[in-house]
């Protein structure tokens, strides 16, 4: 939402001659925080020994992370399927003149519609496959 949606929200707010001025905030800003991620604020929130506020700094850089682990790759692998099979197969259901839900008059100017439903389909079918938590309630 960075790029797309931060930078055109706010590209809408400042005068036209600023616009690339706030879109290159916001690429640098996202650059940052990613790099602030996989530094130190993965370590904070994910270190096996840290506290129950913030975590420590055992982790930093990835440290420990090998490709096995689950989270950080899991979560990039996610990412890159979610990007490529769902939601490029749900957004021409919108935008695409030929779309179902475009000719039954639907509109969706920021892309809302094919994010929050895809993304509700998709949470809906994870909780179907992994079942019921084990070990809670």
């Amino acid at each position: 939402m960075v790029f797309p949606g931060i930078s055109l929200f706010v590209g809408g707010l400042v005068r036209r001659k600023n616009i690339i001025s706030i879109y290159a905030q916001c690429v640098v800003i996202a650059a940052a925080a990613i790099l602030s991620w996989v530094t130190i604020s993965y370590s904070l929130a994910f270190s096996p020994t840290g506290g129950a506020f913030i975590g420590d700094l055992s982790r930093v850089g990835l440290t420990g992370i090998t490709p096995e682990s689950l989270f950080p790759a899991g979560a990039l692998l996610f990412g890159l399927l979610w990007a490529a099979l769902e939601y490029a197969s749900v957004a021409p259901w919108v935008w695409h003149s030929d779309g179902w839900w475009a000719k039954m008059g639907h509109i969706d100017w920021a892309g809302g519609t094919v994010v929050h439903v895809a993304a509700g389909f998709l949470g809906l079918a994870a909780t179907i496959v992994t079942g019921r938590r084990i070990g809670y309630g």
